[in-house]
């Protein structure tokens, strides 16, 4: 009899070991999944924050900015800036340094909710990856690019603008949208506000691939290996592209996030530079 009530009390005792780590399980889930609500949330606060930040109000009082006579020879020259004329500068720099000073662009794309400041550390590429615009330690990250590879003035043929694809729908999850064709063919267009330019994109290509980094895989430095970028692109069937000139003296821009089901590939978006105008005021 003693050894039954052994056996009885010891299957009690490892239920009851199951069922204090079961709750101990529930409650580090319940308090990892409140802290990513409560990120989240942080999160969409701080968006809403910087977009009032870079869009002050405008004075209705303040002078417009003037309008330059286009110059007819610079019209006959194919190889002169789309857009000449100063426009206003719509983004508040000098703001949003105050805020952080690693605050290097503006990106919006058309039909999303993308419409965030553009981070980079020179010296830690990983940084934003982790951090938010606050410098704080984020799941979100923030929308940044690697100045181990790019310039901050995106004068470079090609730059790589990454950000993370969030369950809310923040960050570059938008980029999927253009998965659907017809999402595709009716948004054509990425703008990036720099301190000195407004650089207006037409959408190309959007895309799965595999997640090799871009700016590794090709040698930018020849017109060899920007065409073998170029021609590399045209082997994606799978996803949605434009007829438009690609050149090896483009300006290219690669919108890059995750694709949730499968850690091995990205989704991109590609839009090449087709106006740069300086901007005043």
């Amino acid at each position: 009899m003693a050894k039954r009530g052994s056996g009885k009390n010891g299957k009690k005792t490892v239920w009851t070991v199951l069922a204090v780590v079961s709750v101990l399980i529930l409650i580090v889930c319940g308090v990892s999944i409140a802290r990513q609500v409560i990120q989240i949330q942080q999160q969409r606060q701080l968006d809403g924050e910087m977009s009032q930040i870079a869009r002050p109000s405008q004075d209705p009082s303040a002078t417009p900015v003037p309008t330059a006579t286009p110059d007819p020879s610079a019209a006959q020259d194919p190889s002169a800036s789309p857009t000449t004329a100063p426009v206003a500068q719509e983004i508040d720099f000098d703001a949003l340094h105050e805020q952080n000073d690693e605050i290097v662009a503006w990106i919006t794309l058309d039909g999303t909710v993308i419409d965030y400041p553009i981070l980079c550390r020179p010296e830690d590429d990983a940084y934003y990856h982790t951090h938010n615009v606050k410098g704080q330690e984020a799941v979100a990250g923030a929308i940044y690019i690697q100045g181990s590879y790019n310039s901050t003035d995106f004068s470079d043929f090609h730059t790589v603008i990454y950000g993370h694809n969030m369950r809310d729908g923040s960050m570059f999850a938008a980029l999927h949208k253009f998965e659907d064709e017809d999402f595709f063919n009716e948004h054509d267009t990425v703008v990036i506000y720099t301190p000195t330019q407004r650089l207006t994109y037409t959408i190309f290509a959007a895309y799965p691939r595999d997640d090799a980094h871009l700016m590794r895989k090709f040698d930018y430095s020849s017109a060899e290996g920007r065409q073998a970028f170029l021609d590399e692109i045209a082997t994606h069937t799978d996803g949605h592209f434009r007829d438009v000139e690609l050149t090896t003296d483009s300006n290219i821009i690669t919108l890059s996030t995750c694709i949730g089901s499968a850690d091995d590939q990205r989704y991109i978006v590609q839009a090449v530079l087709t106006e740069a105008a300086p901007v005043q005021g």
